[in-house]
């Protein structure tokens, strides 16, 4: 009888000689018949694990992708994971921009939203115990200075 070594160092040979879509058939009959810790140690056997993994990962769908991400930077300790993290670099121009346009959306809601309640407060009767408008208007007063401070040039940047 043959032993389990024997057998798949026979496979193997056997898989070297295959080529293109026969060999990628027959690995693919092979993969649903492996364990989660056989394909682990295949990989952690290899003489190139990241590349494989990094190949492997080059394959998948985007959500599959950010999903493998995710999963590796839970696993790393916190220093190798912000190093990673501060590696991938500032967030680029469309980002920021995106990032920008929902600030301010938000911002001129609230300050609409704010403006409006201060108007409606002056025709409509408030109960006794309410804080009146003040609330508004400093919620109101407050956007407006933010939004006055992201416009105002600054005071230490060169002008020509």
């Amino acid at each position: 009888m043959t032993e389990p070594k024997e057998m798949l160092s026979n496979f193997v040979s056997d898989l070297s000689t295959l080529k293109g879509e026969s060999r990628r058939s027959l690995l693919a009959d092979l993969a649903p018949s492996l364990e989660k810790g056989d394909v682990q140690t295949i990989v952690q056997s290899s003489p190139d694990p990241a590349g494989i993994v990094q190949d492997a990962t080059a394959t998948l769908g985007q959500a599959d992708q950010k999903s493998v991400v995710t999963a590796s930077l839970r696993n790393l300790p916190e220093k190798d994971r912000a190093e990673v993290v501060s590696s991938v670099g500032p967030p680029t121009p469309p980002a920021l921009d995106k990032l920008w346009m929902i600030v301010i959306w938000s911002l001129a809601i609230v300050l609409v939203g704010s403006f409006a309640t201060v108007a409606i407060s002056i025709f409509v009767p408030l109960p006794e115990n309410s804080p009146g408008p003040q609330m508004a208007l400093t919620v109101f007063t407050s956007v407006v200075g933010f939004l006055a401070g992201l416009f105002a040039p600054s005071p230490v940047a060169k002008h020509p």
